[in-house]
């Protein structure tokens, strides 16, 4: 069908029986702005409309597929060759669906390649990252992730004893909230946490905080022997850097977990344990210096 050829055609008989595109609007019960639509050849009347529109043009179904006047005795040649044109236009409308359908699941097929690969190198043990998806994936370690807090835990430890104290028996203390584990060489590791650090001392009976932080931090391993050690450490900085370290230092999976944990109240609950600790340190005889 040629809908310009169509629209042409309707105008021309509208016009010819002295109607507006307001008066044939109003018959069909349509608004004149379809009528015009149609006319311009941007568009169609739908297929319960077509009917009465030929009723109301005093035209047959076949002269409008057609687009013109049809003889009589051209009637049924005339409605064959417009059969005809109508198939092919349905063939050109099926052959755009498949076209568009073997697109769809060829799309579907790399998808389910990429991710058929992935999961065979997650039975591996092998690290891989979903970058189709957006997740990070670390296949399980088959190492001891407590010993590896540890580690964690004495390192922060140790460099707040080491600074300097403000007041006697001053003591730091640490809990962490581990997220995950990486492997990155033979022997190296990265660990990915929040850390809440406490200085207390004790005086006239109370135990008193000096300072305190709540803050991500990433830690890199080794192991030396049969020990894990802690070799250096990563924490983004404050301020406009924030958002752009924390996108830098810590996979998207790390970032979304401790925003759910920070919401659930997980990061209070350390620092309450922080203070737990210390209460219980400074409760014990001979504990300061």
């Amino acid at each position: 069908m040629d809908q310009t050829k169509i629209g042409a055609f309707i105008a021309a008989v509208r016009k010819e029986q002295g109607m507006t595109q307001a008066a044939l609007a109003k018959r069909l019960g349509i608004t004149d702005r379809a009528v015009s639509k149609w006319e311009n050849g941007r568009g169609m009347p739908e297929l319960s409309l077509i009917k009465p529109l030929c009723d109301a043009l005093g035209i047959t179904v076949n002269e409008f597929l057609a687009g013109e006047r049809i003889e009589p005795q051209a009637a049924a040649e005339k409605a064959e060759e417009t059969l005809l044109h109508t198939l092919k236009d349905s063939r050109r409308g099926r052959r755009a669906v498949a076209v568009l359908g073997a697109v769809l699941l060829l799309g579907a097929a790399i998808l389910a390649g990429l991710f058929g690969v992935d999961v065979s190198r997650m039975r591996r043990g092998l690290p891989v990252v979903f970058s189709t998806w957006g997740f990070s994936y670390a296949p399980d370690l088959h190492v001891p992730d407590w010993q590896m807090e540890q580690a964690a835990r004495n390192y922060l430890t140790d460099h707040g004893d080491a600074e300097r104290r403000h007041h006697p028996g001053e003591k730091t203390f640490v809990r962490l909230r581990v997220f995950l584990v990486q492997q990155t060489q033979d022997d190296c590791y990265s660990l990915y946490a929040w850390a809440v650090t406490g200085k207390f001392y004790g005086e006239d009976g109370q135990v008193r905080r000096d300072s305190g932080a709540s803050y991500p931090i990433k830690f890199l391993l080794e192991t030396q022997g049969e020990d894990y050690v802690v070799t250096g450490s990563e924490t983004p900085r404050d301020g406009g850097y924030y958002g752009e370290d924390m996108a830098r230092i810590f996979p998207a999976s790390v970032r979304h977990d401790m925003e759910w944990a920070e919401n659930a109240g997980e990061f209070a609950a350390l620092e309450d344990d922080v203070e737990e600790l210390a209460e219980l340190y400074f409760a014990a005889p001979d504990t300061t210096e």
